[in-house]
């Protein structure tokens, strides 16, 4: 069997090179962002479907190209719960730790066992 020009940097107008350069691209950037397990796994799937017509002369071929990357690390926060003029307010700053700041905040702590007031 000679396939003459049939190869990866043919099929689907030469696409899949071009594809190619770009998820790894993708994948390059995952490996190199801080906010990602650097350990972690990347990969790229290439796959090529083919689906021939009735009379098996001609086939289409589907070239499909996806990176998995790792995922962004989580991240922790503390949001503090108090009251304002009778609210109910949340705040991601201490407001017992206000004065080390030299600032003033009118947030207090929800007192228990009350809900509202």
């Amino acid at each position: 069997m000679k396939l003459a020009d049939v190869s990866l940097d043919t099929l689907a107008g030469g696409a899949l090179p071009e594809k190619f350069a770009h998820q790894l691209r993708l994948v390059l950037d995952n490996i190199l962002d801080p906010n990602t397990e650097a350990e972690q796994k990347r990969s790229i799937e290439i796959k090529i479907t083919f689906r021939p017509e009735d009379d098996r002369a001609r086939v289409d071929a589907d070239v499909d190209i996806r990176a998995k990357l790792a995922a962004p690390k989580g991240d922790t926060g503390q949001v503090y719960i108090g009251q304002r003029e009778g609210e109910i307010v949340a705040v991601t700053y201490d407001p017992e730790q206000a004065d080390f700041f030299n600032e003033e905040t009118d947030v207090r702590p929800i007192e228990r066992g009350r809900r509202g007031a």
